[in-house]
């Protein structure tokens, strides 16, 4: 199956494919294109040979974003026992719970179109206006995630609202990094802000464009309700522009973020920025 291949190529092939059994326990196993396992030449790990235009799985061994993590549990960052606590949950969540995405880059095809996506959202529009190209992207904790908060619930209440927090907070420091080495590849092109379906005018609807367009189901284990919201939980969907001129931030405040809806400051007429002052 494999030309002479680094063992430890071989070995990083073998803890993904442990990974995709444990998300979709079917045999036999393979990786995306990869039905006909003897047509396999490659001599590199499957994560190791794509391109930036294809899809791929990424695993980041992260710093712990512990502050982000107080901040969505609503905790007092004075708190040294919850401090360790967080820290414990957050070391576990790394371990069962490996960061995995597929994106492609798509060229655009009309104003207002990156085929097959087609964008009436103003906001949208505004940020794409320079780019030349789009990239989509969605990625997921995984049911690991969800069987963990689903035991913790049942069992110690605190410790599952720790368990989303740090949830929240890993995620998005996966992205950010994704985000960094992206741009580093497409270089010296720039990223767009990050944006996704249901951030400003941006219709919701365009979740299941996303994870069809993707494969979603089955390449992540990742689906859409009828409400239009992904699941596992800890899943998100999203564009970049990339464009020949420097991008100013232009996606800030409680409107954007991922827990809008959710957000304990909100519920208090605050915002989180304003509470860590």
């Amino acid at each position: 199956m494999y030309g002479p291949v680094d063992v430890q190529e071989l070995y990083y092939d073998i803890q993904d494919i442990l990974i995709r059994f444990k998300e979709n326990p079917i045999n036999p196993v393979h990786f995306p294109d990869e039905e006909n396992c003897l047509k396999v030449k490659r001599v590199k790990a499957y994560r190791n040979v794509k391109k930036a235009d294809s899809s791929a799985f990424f695993y980041y061994n992260k710093k712990m974003n512990i502050q982000d993590a107080i901040r969505y549990a609503n905790g007092d960052p004075k708190d040294v026992a919850l401090l360790q606590e967080i820290e414990q949950t957050y070391i576990r969540l790394m371990e069962v719970c490996p960061f995995r995405i597929e994106y492609r880059i798509l060229d655009k095809t009309s104003p207002n179109s990156f085929a097959p996506f087609s964008f009436q959202s103003k906001m949208a529009l505004d940020l794409l206006c320079s780019s030349e190209k789009l990239v989509v992207l969605l990625c997921t904790l995984g049911h690991p995630f969800e069987q963990e908060l689903n035991r913790y619930s049942l069992l110690d209440p605190k410790k599952a609202l720790l368990w989303d927090a740090c949830g929240s907070a890993y995620i998005e420091e996966c992205l950010d990094a994704f985000e960094q080495q992206l741009k580093a590849q497409l270089a010296p092109f720039y990223l767009t802000d990050r944006f996704s379906c249901g951030y400003g005018d941006l219709p919701l609807t365009m979740q299941s464009q996303i994870v069809s367009f993707l494969e979603g189901t089955k390449r992540l284990g990742v689906f859409v309700s009828k409400s239009q919201m992904l699941f596992p939980t800890k899943s998100v969907s999203a564009f970049l522009g990339v464009s020949p001129q420097k991008q100013p931030a232009k996606i800030k405040g409680c409107s954007y973020c991922m827990l809008n809806t959710t957000c304990p400051y909100r519920k208090k007429g605050k915002s989180c920025h304003e509470a860590n002052r």
